[in-house]
């Protein structure tokens, strides 16, 4: 009937909303330990990158000059990789935001058909119990 009917749409409505949750949630999660994980590689390349600036500031050899110029280069590629795998990674969040963003216009939508549902269960719930108050059978039943 059309009530079982509206009750199993509902179903599969909060079933399909339930694990469309899960997997933002996951999503997010990732992204949230990539971004950690990215910061904690920059400050400790940052760390890193001062030691090396002490130890080139200690060199005591015949050419300073190459021996600052290259681990300047070393210091210079490091850092540039540390840049792409950044914008990799905020690149990353954004794609995840706007999907949790889409998601939650779903989300939105999903509670709309729901409170529809739920409407139209409460009136044929309401017309059945008018039909059945005004039944001869249940007047003389009661």
């Amino acid at each position: 009937n059309d009530r079982d009917r509206l009750i199993e749409d509902f179903k599969i409505l909060r079933n399909g909303y339930d694990q469309e949750l899960r997997e933002s949630q996951a999503a997010l999660n990732k992204v949230e330990r990539s971004l950690r994980d990215a910061t904690a590689d920059l400050a400790a390349f940052g760390e890193e990158k001062d030691v090396l600036v002490r130890k080139a500031n200690a060199l005591e050899s015949k050419d300073a000059h190459a021996e600052l110029s290259k681990l300047s280069d070393e210091l210079s590629k490091a850092l540039s990789e540390k840049e792409r795998e950044m914008k990799r990674v905020a690149a990353e969040n954004d794609a995840y935001v706007r999907q949790l963003s889409a998601f939650s216009r779903s989300m939105a939508s999903l509670q709309n058909d729901r409170d529809r549902l739920l409407e139209e269960l409460a009136v044929s719930k309401r017309a059945v119990e008018s039909r059945q108050g005004s039944s001869p059978e249940t007047g003389a039943a009661a």
